[in-house]
């Protein structure tokens, strides 16, 4: 059991990443699902530091750009007149310890920030006028540097200033997770469309699936000869059903109930009939329990014959016949015994 909630606990925290992923992919399932898993980066982070020594101004920043949709994520400096924020800087850490620090800089200093938001706001407004975003794309970390040095040289009004910089990847979703804001640009949307009146059906169905945790899609298994008619079947009763997905939510719940095999290929697992929802055309929508808080989804348009799963109804036949030959054997010895003693009184 312990084993199983840890699956469980893991998938559900699968489930979450990718659900604040989908913000970030414009709901792309598939990009979200690459990105909760770290496969998928979307955001470069500027680390900077820079020394104007004429002006007596230093200063460190870190830039965090969209460079895929192509705009600015956040922006955040600190600019003092003493050299010692310039040489603590370590831009070359991985972003995490240098936003760390960064934040403790912040607090620390924070009485000494020269006009910070006026430094942020012309370096964030900037960069919209350079070609940082190709310099991103090519991974080109002169071509970034030098327009970051004019930028903040056109503030400053020194050319000559010292500018350092590293550049490193990240995804907006790592972002959120850090406590980061993440500004995502306002997008107009379409007006929506008058939605259709709900069925009964779609009710049914909608109810079903809220009060579930995990729904995966499955497909009954064809047994002409031997087995029940969908139409037949009743809730609470147990069919034999086998998974007809690949996605990783399947797979995981696969592996949890041994329905794999060494080549990773499934196995029928049995599924205890939660609803039966007819369809037009004599079809049929099947919920099946396979698991705590688990539903098999299944879509039959036919009345076909499918497997059931007998095991509980075999154990109840073999009772029942056990106690039908208990009962005979003493019917027999009853009447024997009342034989035995007519026969003696006569």
């Amino acid at each position: 059991m312990p084993e199983e909630n840890s699956q469980f606990n893991s998938l559900s925290e699968q489930a979450r990443l990718i659900n604040i992923a989908l913000k970030y992919t414009n709901g792309d399932l598939e990009k979200a699902k690459l990105m909760a898993s770290g496969q998928l980066n979307d955001v470069s982070i500027i680390k900077g530091r820079f020394a104007s020594d004429s002006t007596l101004t230093y200063g460190i920043f870190v830039v965090f750009i969209n460079y895929i949709n192509k705009y600015i994520v956040n922006v955040s400096s600190l600019v003092m007149s003493t050299k010692s924020i310039f040489e603590k800087a370590k831009i070359f850490n991985t972003w995490k310890s240098f936003y760390s620090d960064f934040e403790m800089f912040i607090r620390e200093e924070a009485e000494f920030n020269l006009d910070a938001s006026g430094f942020t706001n012309h370096l964030s407004s900037s960069i919209m006028g350079y070609d940082i975003f190709s310099h991103l794309d090519r991974e080109d970390l002169d071509g970034v540097t030098a327009d970051v040095k004019e930028i903040i040289g056109k503030f400053l009004d020194d050319y000559r200033l010292q500018c350092q910089i590293d550049v490193e990847k990240t995804s907006s979703l790592s972002l959120e997770l850090e406590g980061i804001a993440v500004e995502v640009p306002a997008i107009e949307a379409p007006l929506p469309e008058e939605e259709p009146a709900l069925t009964e059906e779609d009710r049914i169905i909608a109810k079903i699936e809220e009060d579930a945790e995990y729904i995966v899609p499955g497909r009954v298994i064809v047994s002409p000869v031997r087995g029940k008619y969908i139409k037949d079947i009743k809730s609470g009763e147990a069919i034999k059903i086998i998974f007809s997905n690949r996605d990783e939510i399947s797979l995981t719940i696969a592996r949890m109930l041994n329905a794999l095999t060494e080549n990773d290929e499934y196995i029928p697992v049995k599924a205890r009939i939660k609803a039966k929802i007819p369809t037009g055309g004599g079809g049929y929508i099947i919920y099946g329990v396979i698991a705590k808080n688990t539903l098999a989804k299944i879509i039959e348009e036919e009345n076909v014959k499918i497997e059931m799963d007998l095991t509980q109804g075999q154990t109840n036949t073999t009772k029942s016949e056990s106690s039908l030959l208990l009962y005979i054997a003493l019917l027999l010895g009853l009447l024997s015994l009342t034989l035995f003693v007519i026969l003696y009184l006569l």
